[in-house]
């Protein structure tokens, strides 16, 4: 297997190391790492290193990355985040090819500022003269600020849950939440290797589909009535601030069933299970574990109605998790408490969550996951847009900014949930799917992970319509990730 060898002279060594194997991930290579940079002459390898300046010593079929100083030296502080605009760098003066991997141009938020006008060049090296590639953007630096999200630790506004303002976040701000640039960079790292000698191939896996369902309503508390009132709200929701009738009159008809007697609303759960298997995926429900705060689910784990939803899914083929309640980020009693309490309920719960509200503290929230022993979160996403807030769609794990250290725990970010949908604007919902699908594309190009997050509550009429034609789209084109507790052997992830 062709060897990289990678080496820098700077203080920040735990970040870069990983943010190098992040970028090296979907190169099929055998990487080694020296801290010092006294390497051998070897003719098969390639050595990449990083720093501010181009090493005295040069080697054959060498590639030097350019560290942005404004970042390293201000780690930790405002001063580290990018000026805006970011930079948008054309991929001709790259000498890099546009793909389905790589849009044109490329962004890149750190870019060491030198004497040569170029972004990419060869200089002469030493000793004998040998030719060095020169990069001009900093890859390591970029990748590092989206994938452990960086700049949400230094955010000081905060929404009424705590959360970090989607609209204040860089990647929204530029536009390009759309783009993963995390895997953009690595393809962009790939092209430059390929430009020597030593032959090696990019490491790309087929599709994962990782198909589920945030349980955060619809488990009725007081049956009665109270099925007739989800009845007439959802008429009202849908017909006037939706301004989908149909839809509004089918779910009204469903819940009016319900509390008629004529249908358990726990058969529901095993429609959606029926319906994701019918196109052959497995069904992931996370399920609230009486969190305390009013915005969660009412619904008592414990309680009889509960227990027959989660026999229903068991029971159909379902695998369950946990969705963290809100107040569970403030209090990490009540964080082990829901945890607790869907493990007595549950048997065999999946050591998966993801938060209500896709509430996220970086990097807290994966600390504590971790402590717990939570393998899987899934809780990385957009609450108003499809995308990528991590800048890829493959599981990786997360490192804390704080500790300094990789964090035990997988994450799959959340790239399409319903209401991202439901609250763009569009012609019509085919365009809102042809949408969808786009960003399915980009997810396939990289042989990542699609993980889509479709309520139980917008199983009925449009919404479904919307949610099987993804599906019809993603069996031809990808294979189902079964989540246990890390991604599958064949899977490709980020280290």
């Amino acid at each position: 297997m062709p060897k990289i060898l990678f080496f820098h002279d700077l203080r920040r060594g735990a970040e870069i190391d990983y943010a190098f194997r992040i970028l090296a991930s979907s190169i099929d290579c055998d990487l080694i790492t020296e801290r010092n940079g006294e390497l051998h002459d070897d003719k098969d390898a390639i050595v990449v290193s990083y720093g501010y300046n181009i090493p005295l010593k040069t080697y054959p079929n060498h590639l030097h990355i350019c560290a942005d100083p404004s970042f390293w030296e201000n780690f930790g502080h405002a001063e580290s985040l990018p000026d805006k605009p970011l930079k948008r760098i054309s991929l001709r003066d790259l000498n890099l090819r546009s793909n389905e991997r790589l849009e044109d141009p490329l962004i890149c938020p750190y870019v060491h500022e030198g004497n040569k006008p170029e972004p990419v060049y060869w200089k002469q090296g030493r000793p004998e003269g040998r030719p060095i590639r020169v990069c001009k953007l900093d890859l390591v630096a970029s990748a590092f600020l989206w994938i452990t999200r960086y700049e949400e630790t230094l955010a000081p506004e905060r929404d009424e849950y705590t959360r970090v303002l989607e609209d204040r976040l860089l990647c929204v701000r530029e536009n390009c939440f759309s783009r993963p640039l995390v895997d953009e960079y690595a393809e962009a790292l790939f092209q430059l290797l390929s430009q020597f000698e030593v032959p090696f191939q990019a490491s790309r896996g087929s599709l994962r589909v990782l198909v589920t369902h945030d349980v955060d309503s619809g488990i009725p508390v007081k049956g009665g009535l109270e099925y007739f009132e989800y009845g007439l709200r959802s008429l009202y929701r849908e017909t006037f601030r939706e301004h989908r009738f149909g839809a509004g009159l089918s779910d009204c008809c469903q819940w009016f069933a319900v509390g008629l007697g004529l249908r358990s609303y726990a058969q529901v759960f095993h429609q959606i299970v029926s319906e994701d298997r019918k196109y052959g995926f497995t069904s992931h429900f996370f399920i609230m574990a009486n969190g305390t705060h009013p915005q969660d689910s009412r619904s008592d784990i414990f309680s009889e109605y509960s227990r027959r939803v989660i026999h229903e899914i068991k029971s159909s083929g379902g695998q369950i998790g946990l969705h963290l309640g809100i107040n569970a980020h403030k209090s990490s009693a009540q964080f082990k408490k829901e945890w607790n309490n869907i493990r007595e309920v549950v048997a065999g719960a999946l050591p998966a969550a993801r938060a209500h509200y896709l509430i996220f503290h970086v990097p807290d929230t994966w600390k504590t996951l971790s402590d717990v022993g939570c393998r899987v979160d899934s809780s990385l996403g957009f609450s108003e847009r499809m995308g990528f807030r991590a800048g890829t769609s493959r599981p990786f794990q997360p490192f804390d900014v704080v500790n300094r250290c990789v964090v035990r725990l997988w994450e799959y970010p959340m790239i399409i949930m319903d209401k991202n949908l439901f609250v763009m604007q569009a012609r019509s919902d085919q365009d809102r799917v042809e949408k969808a699908l786009q960003i399915i594309d980009k997810v396939i190009a990289h042989g990542g992970c699609l993980v889509i997050n479709w309520h139980n509550m917008y199983f009925f009429s449009d919404y479904l319509r919307m949610y099987t034609e993804i599906l019809a789209y993603l069996t031809k084109r990808g294979n189902d990730a079964c989540l246990e507790s890390g991604p599958e052997p064949d899977q490709k992830v980020i280290w």
